[in-house]
C-alpha cells in the first residue's frame, strides 16, 4: 500500500531524487504543477505510459487537494504495475501551495496572494482604553 505523506514530507523525499508524477489531466498541469513533475494523467496511466518511469526509485504523485481520490487511485495503480516506493501527497498541489512551495507553468506562482499583500502600517497602542 503507498505511504500517504504530506508536502514537507515530499519535499525532503523529492530533494533525495525521488520522480514525481502529476496526475491531473494535461490541461491542467500546463497551467502548473509542482516543480520537475512529469505529467502522466490518471486518465492514461496504463503500462505503456509509466514504462519509461524507473521501478527502482521512489515515486511520488500528486493531484490537486485533499477532495480528489486521483492520486490515492494513480498510487494503487503504480502499485498494481509493479511499483513498490510509491508515496502520495495528501493535500496535493493545494497543499503544496499554502506552504509557499513554487509552482511551474503558464500560471505558476503568480496568483498566490501572498503576491500582492503589502505590510501594512502599524500603529501605536496605548494601554488607556
Amino acid at each position: 500500500m503507498a505511504k500517504r505523506i504530506d508536502a514537507l514530507v515530499a519535499q525532503r523525499i523529492l530533494g533525495r531524487g525521488a520522480q514525481l508524477v502529476d496526475v491531473l489531466p494535461a490541461s491542467i498541469f500546463v497551467q502548473e504543477n509542482l516543480p520537475g513533475a512529469r505529467s502522466i494523467p490518471l486518465e492514461t496511466m496504463n503500462a505503456a505510459a509509466v514504462a519509461d518511469v524507473r521501478r527502482d526509485e521512489s515515486v511520488v504523485v500528486y493531484c490537486f487537494d485533499q477532495y480528489r481520490d486521483l492520486s490515492a487511485r494513480a498510487a494503487c495503480r503504480l502499485e498494481q504495475l509493479g511499483f513498490t516506493g510509491v508515496s502520495d501527497v495528501i493535500g496535493g498541489r493545494a497543499a503544496w501551495t499554502v506552504l509557499g512551495l513554487p509552482t511551474e507553468g503558464q500560471i505558476g506562482d503568480r496568483r498566490r496572494v501572498s503576491a500582492f499583500v503589502l505590510p501594512a502600517p502599524s500603529a501605536a497602542c496605548s494601554s488607556v482604553w
